[in-house]
């Protein structure tokens, strides 16, 4: 009992921080399975990093599935200045 009324500061803190941590991931779960993104953005913006790597993981993904049924999907490249 002495121990604890030493350190009463001490664990409050750590409880406090706890809540908070359990709080901020079960929003995180909810919100993943709610569909929700935790891009600030929204996702509808192509100069957003996490948007990007979206839309490439969604090219990619309806790339695999026309050459698992046989269809091939043109990919054509836009030009840069190196190109031109």
């Amino acid at each position: 009992m002495q121990w604890l009324s030493e350190n009463i500061g001490t664990v409050l803190v750590a409880l406090g921080l706890a809540l908070l941590l359990g709080f901020v991931l079960f929003r995180l779960i909810r919100n993943k399975k709610a569909g929700k993104s935790s891009c600030s953005c929204g996702c509808d913006c192509k100069s957003c990093p996490g948007c990007a790597a979206k839309a490439r993981a969604d090219a990619n993904a309806s790339a695999e599935a026309a050459e698992k049924t046989g269809e091939k999907k043109r990919r054509t490249k836009k030009p840069t200045g190196a190109d031109k």
